[in-house]
């Protein structure tokens, strides 16, 4: 017999069907009634978060990537890893990362962090212990976006439910391990091969993962502000607070995109 949660998903699979074309439709039209080309505004949807310079950008077919490698590997390997996990039936993962997998997570990050902090002291001259490289930024920014998954899901499970299935792990084994690592080793591929007909897709998908994550945030920051954690029972009674966190995403990166183009105009920072 299905159980209480499996049915309340079945219920409002209708609805999230419509509340997905509906962020949809209002990401194609802010998008297509912006004046520029394609590619400035992906330019434009990713500048709050990276100052965009082309030594630290992947180029493919010539062209820089619309946002910096390191950067890249968070908002994308965050998205890809969320695809992962709803493939193996696991958003609804409620448990924090403990055990072997805390430990995974904590690698995930302080990996990135190193290699983070070891390109800053370069560039300052103060620690250079090896020369940092497009390999490594992209490398360890898709680690630390696995680990940003790995918080996020069950934060906003705990945060939302008010029956989160809290012994429900998002890593199952090693298997689900490695998995994830030959799905983000696809992405990692696919960002170095140079081939000017993934350029189009990688920054569409990296516009996406930048709208997923900032959506999620909001909609945490919604539940928090109206008081609503713990509340819902449903993706239905959740819904006008997904559909919120999507607009507070989308006037938040409106507003940093437009004081960033206002102040420092379209090149790059630093």
């Amino acid at each position: 017999m299905a159980s209480k949660s499996t049915r309340a998903i079945a219920r409002s699979a209708p609805l999230s069907t419509l509340i997905l074309g509906l962020i949809a439709a209002n990401i194609l039209v802010l998008l297509v009634l912006l004046p520029l080309p394609w590619m400035q505004k992906f330019f434009l949807i990713a500048s709050p978060f990276c100052p965009q310079r082309p030594a630290h950008s992947i180029y493919i077919g010539g062209e820089q990537m619309p946002i910096e490698a390191r950067m890249f590997g968070m908002f994308g390997g965050a998205l890809l890893a969320l695809l992962y996990f709803a493939a193996r039936g696991r958003l609804r993962a409620a448990a924090f990362p403990r055990g072997w997998r805390l430990g995974l997570c904590v690698l995930l990050l302080g990996v990135m962090a190193f290699d983070g902090t070891q390109a800053f002291l370069y560039d300052l001259g103060i620690l250079r212990l090896y020369t940092p490289n497009l390999y490594l930024r992209l490398g360890t920014g898709l680690a630390s976006g696995v680990a940003i998954a790995m918080i996020l899901v069950p934060l906003v499970n705990q945060s939302l439910w008010q029956s989160p299935e809290r012994e429900l792990e998002l890593f199952k084994d090693w298997k689900d391990v490695a998995g994830m690592a030959m799905t983000q080793a696809l992405l990692y591929a696919l960002a170095f091969s140079n081939w000017p007909s993934v350029l189009l897709p990688l920054s569409v998908f990296n516009s996406a993962a930048i709208a997923v994550i900032m959506s999620a945030l909001g909609t945490l920051i919604l539940v928090l502000v109206t008081r609503r954690v713990g509340q819902f029972t449903s993706a239905r009674m959740a819904a006008g607070h997904f559909y919120g966190g999507f607009v507070l995403a989308a006037i938040t990166i409106a507003v940093m995109a437009a004081a960033r183009l206002a102040l420092f105009g379209t090149g790059p920072l630093g």
